[in-house]
């Protein structure tokens, strides 16, 4: 199963997400928790793993990211319209047997 890359714009930023082996590398390192230990229901575990595809996106892109965690949940808090919309998209396109 290919990992595919997804695009994201936060007020005038844009940034690649990738949920991979390295976000989930990165989660670890970052939470100091395993993967499998991960609290679905946490928004911090949540916003942990959605920073780390981030991180990840970008680097797999080559492309830098200037921003650190506490600065992206404050830019998810301005744009949280941005975010639910990719995510509402994902789910219908899950839901389609089409793709």
């Amino acid at each position: 199963m290919e990992v595919k890359s997804k695009e994201l714009k936060l007020g005038d930023q844009e940034f690649i997400f990738r949920l991979n082996f390295r976000a989930m590398i990165e989660f670890e390192k970052m939470s100091g928790k395993s993967i499998s230990n991960m609290d679905y229901e946490s928004m911090i575990d949540n916003s942990m793993l959605l920073y780390c595809g981030i991180v990840a996106g970008m680097s797999f892109e080559k492309k830098s990211l200037k921003i650190k965690y506490e600065e992206f949940v404050d830019l998810i808090d301005s744009n949280i319209n941005a975010l639910m919309t990719l995510l509402i998209d994902d789910d219908k396109k899950a839901e389609d047997p089409k793709n």
